[in-house]
C-alpha cells in the first residue's frame, strides 16, 4: 500500500521495483494524484513523484487505484479504504491526499491515517465513513505533529498510540531542548493524555511488538472507568 507521494513513503519502493531481489509484490495499491498536479502544488515533490513513476514503467507494475469505502481481505484481516486522493484540498495537498485505511479481524483493529492534515481530517468526519474510524490503536497522522486535530482523535477513541516519530520531534527539539522547535508534539502528546490513551509505542524505542493483552488491559479499563464504549 502507498498512501501518498512523499519521498519517506514512496522512495523506498521506487528502489524496490529497480532492484526486487527475491521479493515478490502481487499487487501495488494507492491513490495518487497525477505528477503535474504535485508539480501544480507540492513542486518539492515532483522529481521523486517521476522517478516513482518510471520505474513502474520499468518494472512493467501499475498502481492498483483505492475506492473510497472499499474493503480487501488478506487471510482473514480487513482493510476497509476510508479516506483516498483529495485533489481539491490544495492546501498541505499531499499530505491531505493520504490514504486512510482501518485494519481489523475479529479482535482487534488499527487506523492509519498516515500524514493526513486537518483539512483531510474534517472531510472525512464529515463523510459516510466517520462512523467506521473508532479503532483499537491509531497510527498518529504526520508523525503526531501538524496533523489531523483533536476532534479526529476523539471520534476514533483509540487506547494504544503508536507513534512513528524520532525523539527530536517527540520533544519539540530544534536543538536547544524540549520545546525549542515549531512543531506541535507537544500539543498532540497533551491531548491524548486528556483523552485517557493509556499504551504508546514510539519510533525512537525501536522495533515494538504490540501484544493483544495490552489492548484487552485498555479496553477492561474503558469498560470499567468511563464506560465510553458498549
Amino acid at each position: 500500500f502507498i498512501t501518498h507521494q512523499h519521498s519517506d513513503h514512496i522512495d523506498a519502493l521506487t528502489e524496490i521495483l529497480k532492484i526486487p531481489g527475491d521479493l515478490q509484490i502481487d499487487h501495488i495499491y494507492g491513490s495518487l494524484n497525477t505528477a503535474a498536479w504535485v508539480e501544480d502544488n507540492e513542486p518539492d515533490s515532483v522529481e521523486n513523484t517521476i522517478q516513482f513513476n518510471a520505474a513502474l514503467v520499468a518494472a512493467g507494475r501499475e498502481v492498483t487505484e483505492l475506492e473510497l469505502g472499499q474493503e480487501l481481505v488478506f487471510d482473514g484481516v480487513y482493510f476497509d479504504v476510508l479516506g483516498i486522493k483529495n485533489p481539491e484540498i490544495t492546501d498541505n495537498a499531499i499530505n491531505n491526499s493520504s490514504v486512510v485505511m482501518r485494519v481489523h479481524d475479529e479482535n482487534r483493529s488499527i487506523l492509519f491515517p498516515a500524514d493526513l492534515g486537518v483539512e483531510a481530517g474534517r472531510k472525512l468526519l464529515a463523510g459516510p465513513y466517520a462512523s467506521r474510524l473508532e479503532s483499537d490503536i491509531i497510527q498518529m497522522a504526520h508523525h503526531g505533529q501538524h496533523g489531523a486535530e483533536r476532534k479526529f482523535y476523539e471520534v476514533v477513541g483509540a487506547r494504544c498510540c503508536i507513534w512513528p516519530t524520532p525523539l527530536w520531534l517527540w520533544d519539540n527539539n530544534s536543538g536547544e531542548g524540549k520545546g525549542s522547535g515549531p512543531w506541535q508534539t507537544l500539543e498532540v502528546r497533551s491531548w491524548m493524555e486528556e483523552l485517557g490513551v493509556e499504551q504508546h509505542y514510539y519510533l525512537f524505542n525501536g522495533l515494538q511488538e504490540i501484544r493483544q493483552e495490552a489492548i484487552a488491559i485498555s479496553k477492561s479499563s474503558v469498560y470499567d472507568n468511563d464506560n465510553r464504549r458498549e
